[in-house]
């Protein structure tokens, strides 16, 4: 087997598999998200994201590999490669653990995988990948979106943050402008004065549009925010916040899902902070929302000027949240 990287020269064949692989999503998405991934990593330094796997000339499997390093200053490793989309051609399945050797070449480089199958879990493990969640907690953004703000707390909007200045680092900065480019939700979460990057990239369970946590100091932040939170995210035509983590941390009214794949990583030691930034989940789109879904989002977004309690009750009140909630129950999500 041979490995061939994924630079500008082979995004069409990156693209090719991919739509074969995860059909889920069109070749020409696949093609767009293979070209924005190309220009994240040349605009940091990076040719390259991810390798092609060659048998006797042809290609039979890719992975991409997405480079970052760390929002929080890491004294073990200052890479991080996100492992995505991995894709062997039926009948090759068995070179799976030969080929994830073969990506994990640098010691120095933390791997992380955020949505490994149950096979690939257990092979990961093999490989020195540790589990750090126990799967995903589901917060219907309804219901949520009726507790108070935390006394303290307060949630602001990218731009207010700029406005006010907030006190971010200048990397904490680039990664809240980053993931706004991306088409991700930025805020910026102000505690006794503290502020903390936050960031919810967009989301899809069963068709169901919802919103998955990239970026959060810990969970116990997240609970304290989450009624302000929530308003945002139904205003924004999303029924739903996810974020992994224990049963433990789940907040009131909350769904545990322990089949939802675990946090893998090469990084052995456990941290607060959930950090999924520069992933598969700022580039890769959720699949294709249901027509009547689509319909609510967009007339949410069009009919919600500001986050008032009356706007508020209007989207809870919406006939097609719960529809949506109850789709979402039916379907297991």
């Amino acid at each position: 087997m041979k490995l061939r990287p994924i630079d500008q020269s082979g995004a069409s064949a990156a693209a090719a598999l991919l739509s074969v692989g995860f059909p889920s999503l069109s070749h020409s998405e696949w093609a767009d998200t293979v070209q924005k991934l190309l220009d994240y990593a040349a605009g940091r330094g990076h040719g390259v994201i991810g390798q092609i796997a060659q048998l006797k000339g042809q290609d039979i499997g890719i992975c991409l590999m997405i480079p970052s390093a760390p929002v929080t200053p890491d004294a073990e490793f200052g890479m991080r490669i996100n492992v995505a989309a991995f894709y062997l051609a039926p009948g090759h399945e068995w070179m799976t653990t030969l080929f994830m050797r073969r990506l994990m070449a640098d010691c120095d480089t933390e791997y992380t995988d955020l949505t490994a199958s149950s096979s690939m879990r257990d092979i990961n493990r093999r490989l020195g990948f540790f589990n750090h969640s126990e799967g995903m907690i589901i917060v219907a953004t309804p219901m949520a979106s009726m507790q108070p703000a935390a006394s303290g707390i307060r949630l602001l909007s990218l731009k207010e943050a700029e406005t006010e200045t907030a006190s971010l680092s200048v990397n904490e900065w680039q990664v809240l402008r980053d993931h706004h480019h991306f088409g991700c939700a930025a805020f910026v979460v102000v505690e006794h004065g503290r502020a903390y990057p936050l960031i919810l990239a967009p989301s899809s369970r069963k068709g169901i549009p919802g919103a998955r946590v990239l970026l959060a100091r810990d969970r116990a932040l997240l609970r304290s925010v989450l009624g302000v939170l929530s308003r945002s995210m139904v205003l924004a035509g999303k029924t739903y916040i996810e974020f992994d983590g224990a049963e433990a941390d789940m907040p009131a009214g909350a769904l545990f899902l322990p089949s939802a794949a675990p946090v893998q990583s090469t990084r052995q030691e456990v941290v607060m902070v959930i950090d999924h930034t520069y992933s598969e989940f700022a580039f890769i789109p959720p699949t294709r929302l249901r027509a009547a879904v689509r319909i609510y989002e967009n007339r949410i977004r069009t009919e919600a000027c500001k986050l008032s309690l009356q706007a508020t009750s209007a989207a809870i009140s919406h006939p097609a949240t719960c529809l949506a909630l109850k789709v979402a129950e039916i379907s297991g999500l």
